[in-house]
């Protein structure tokens, strides 16, 4: 009997503020920490991922840390290396800034031992870099049932399950059966190795609850996977590739488009969003040539928005055309971005918005109160002013006759003055016994 129920596979490269949460998340799983065999592999990490790790791995026996000299550019070869030293009689895969449900390990482990299946599946939700869940269910757009399905009748539906490569659960005698491994050194490897575990399944489970809290990180911080670089489009042909030899194998390959619809325009978008010159983007379109080959769906592509207008050129492979026409579209694709992120912002403030629309309505309410009122008390005060200028100008005429009087009278003191100093006039007086 295997000492362990579940191997918990974490590929780590640079998480050094996720790491301890992630581990936390397991350390609380329900189904018991002594059960699970934790296998952390450092992907010669430059922070301190790789001490995190070292510490975890002397306080606890069933973690376990490899650490990687040269970094390999993709989480294929540290899966890998997990694989083979896996010891559970399941595995589960987790990335390292990414975290578990308190009760994933448990339900998705009862499902699969309950009901025999090959593998089982629930959904995940999308959180921020400060935790907050940005996204209930990454797969409420899917329109998948709760339930059991046939891989073999069921496809289309199984594959609407892709994503969320860890937000499952796989038997290891299986994975050994088949000699099962990831890809190295290419992105989209974990798409590959599911795609090959579930073409060998019979029965899925997906039952509707929440297995993992997905981080979105913001593009400063984003993991290698998410570089547009030459690397990345050159390893994603490759992964898509393989997948289309495995389904070939399987004798599906007619269910290949299902996994690959809308792929090309996802890419091409991709290639508009990169800060590839135009002759390393034309060298990458000429390597995909085999999908525009397998392209037998031509009225797709004329509805998809980025790849419709360049699939005439790819398809008669004139690559250097279609990629000055990817450039040219860098424009209209920052315009596009611009206004979704308006539309979102809107979106997002808009109860803030009204609340400040509100405010400002009963603002404009009260002056225009304050400027009626301040109508009102203007006419008061011209009624006032009237009557005050009706009572001074009455008075002013007053004065004006005061000022003549007053102006007379110095007049006739100036005459007065002069007749009483005329010696002439002083005689006269004396003889009539006049006081002058």
């Amino acid at each position: 009997m295997n000492q362990y129920k579940i191997s918990v596979i974490l590929p780590v490269y640079n998480v050094e503020k996720y790491i301890e949460k992630s581990i936390d998340s397991l350390m609380n799983q329900s189904i018991g920490f002594e059960k699970l065999q934790i296998i952390l592999i450092d992907d010669n990490s430059t922070d301190q991922s790789a001490e995190i790790i070292r510490r975890y791995e002397k306080k606890y026996d069933n973690i376990l840390g490899i650490y990687l000299t040269q970094n390999s550019h993709a989480a294929g070869k540290p899966r890998n290396e997990g694989l083979d030293i896996a010891s559970g009689e399941c595995v589960m895969f987790l990335d390292p800034d990414d975290m578990y449900e308190k009760n994933a390990c448990e339900i998705l482990y009862r499902e699969l031992n309950e009901g025999g299946y090959d593998c089982v599946a629930g959904y995940y939700k999308e959180i921020d870099e400060n935790d907050n869940i940005v996204n209930e269910n990454a797969y409420s757009v899917m329109e998948i049932a709760e339930g059991v399905y046939d891989i073999e009748n069921d496809l289309e539906n199984v594959l609407k399950l892709r994503s969320g490569f860890w937000a499952k659960i796989y038997k290891r005698d299986l994975i050994e059966k088949l000699k099962l491994r990831f890809p190295e050194d290419v992105p989209g490897q974990d798409l590959v190795f599911f795609i090959n575990y579930l073409l060998n399944c019979k029965k899925l489970k997906y039952v509707d609850k929440p297995v993992v809290f997905y981080r979105l990180r913001n593009k400063k911080n984003k993991s290698i996977s998410f570089l547009y670089n030459e690397w990345f489009f050159l390893g994603i042909s490759k992964s898509y590739k393989m997948c289309l030899e495995i389904f070939q194998e399987k004798k599906v390959a007619d269910k290949f488009e299902i996994l690959f619809k809308g792929a090309l325009d996802f890419y091409i978008r991709c290639m508009i969003d990169s800060n590839l010159e135009e002759e390393v983007i034309a060298h990458i379109l000429s390597e995909w040539q085999w999908a525009y080959d397998y392209e037998t769906f031509q009225e797709q592509s004329e509805k998809d928005f980025w790849y419709g207008p360049v699939s005439k050129l790819l398809l008669n492979k004139e690559y250097d055309k279609a990629a000055n026409v990817i450039c040219q579209l860098r424009g209209l694709r920052k315009w596009n971005n611009e206004l979704k992120e308006a539309v979102e912002w809107h979106k997002s403030n808009s109860e803030s918005l009204q609340k400040q629309i509100d405010e400002l309505k009963g603002w404009i309410t009260q002056l225009e109160e304050a400027r009626d009122y301040y109508k009102i008390q203007m006419e008061n005060r011209q009624i006032e002013y009237e009557k005050l200028k009706l009572e001074f100008d009455g008075k002013q005429d007053q004065n004006d006759m005061y000022d003549q009087i007053e102006k007379e009278a110095k007049n006739w003191k100036y005459k007065y003055n002069n007749l009483i100093s005329d010696t002439t006039i002083q005689k006269i007086a004396k003889k009539k016994k006049i006081d002058i």
